[in-house]
């Protein structure tokens, strides 16, 4: 009985899924919109004065300085980690393969 082991690729290699790309527009639209609601704040206390303005104002800069650099964060995990799903699905797509067959004598120059 022989045998023959290869390795054999099931699928073509995946460069990108862009799930983190879908993840990852959807927090830059909401930190746009956090900045039109700074800018909008901002707009409507601009003649404002006094503490509790200048809280209001400081509140909604940390906020938003929070939010950045919070999504910069989830986006660079996102596209870690899709880097590494890639890399598993892509190691996956090799499997190694033995074929074992039954040689079959022919009368050949008899």
């Amino acid at each position: 009985m022989g045998q023959m082991t290869i390795n054999y690729q099931f699928m073509s290699n995946i460069d990108s899924l862009d799930k983190a790309g879908v993840f990852n527009q959807s927090l830059e639209r909401i930190a746009e919109r956090h900045e039109e609601l700074k800018t909008f704040v901002e707009k409507e206390l601009q003649h404002s004065h006094g503490e509790m303005v200048t809280e209001v104002l400081d509140d909604i800069q940390t906020t938003c300085k929070n939010y950045h650099d919070t999504a910069a964060v989830f986006q660079q995990v996102m596209n870690q980690v899709e880097a590494t799903y890639i890399k598993h699905l892509n190691a996956m797509s090799f499997q190694k393969i033995t074929v074992y067959y039954d040689e079959i004598e022919t009368g050949v120059g008899s």
